[in-house]
């Protein structure tokens, strides 16, 4: 399935978002990809397989110019990713841009 995440993270108000951590706008492939790349360290240690599953999900994201084409495999690891590390809002947008029937 072809989905845009190289979009915007928009707050309530349907304004554009700043990234803390760099001051620019935040978008959707940026934090997808900081999600796959993250480990939370209240899951345990990955195997190796599992971090080369994401890194490499993690590279199909950020290499996309425009669009990705995700399996619905990978959209449930990237939902699981981003929901433990992000806050409520992002993760909604997100569920928005992958699966809007869910939103």
């Amino acid at each position: 399935m072809l989905k845009r995440l190289n979009t915007p993270i928009k707050d309530l108000d349907n304004k554009d978002i700043t990234d803390p951590a760099n001051g620019k706008t935040a978008n959707l492939k940026d934090s997808v990809t900081t999600a796959l790349l993250f480990q939370d360290q209240n899951t345990g240690q990955l195997t190796g397989e599992e971090k080369l599953k994401r890194f490499a999900l993690a590279k199909k994201v950020h290499d996309a110019p425009e669009t990705v084409d995700l399996t619905a495999e990978d959209i449930v690891l990237i939902k699981d990713c981003v929901n433990k590390l992000y806050t409520t809002l992002i993760y909604a947008r997100l569920v928005e841009a992958l699966d809007p029937k869910e939103a």
